[in-house]
């Protein structure tokens, strides 16, 4: 019994913990919104590799490419099939410290 308590309060211990980091990791970040014009032949795929090197929270793409699916409602499905005019909302996550570009 003594056993199993000790496992749950260190297992406690540990999500709050992680909780904590992540919630200072996320401090640290700013969010910039962009919007984008999706152009003839483009795909959410080719359009995320277009904003990887204005963020800083990813290093893959696909991290990118899901912020842009959920802040429009796009599902996997829906996000292949862009209309060119269609207006994206493009969140990226800056770190609060990065220096301004001229």
């Amino acid at each position: 019994m003594k056993k199993m308590l000790l496992a749950v309060m260190v297992l406690a211990v540990a999500v709050f913990c992680a909780m904590q980091c992540s919630a200072m990791y996320v401090a640290s970040f700013g969010i910039e919104r962009h919007t984008h014009t999706v152009q003839v032949g483009e795909t959410l795929w080719g359009i995320s590799v277009g904003y990887m090197d204005s963020q800083d929270r990813y290093n893959d793409v696909r991290g990118v490419m899901c912020d842009i699916e959920k802040a429009n409602g796009l599902t996997m499905a829906g996000s292949h099939h862009l209309q060119p005019g269609q207006k994206l909302v493009i969140p990226l996550y800056v770190k609060k410290d990065r220096p301004a570009k001229n």
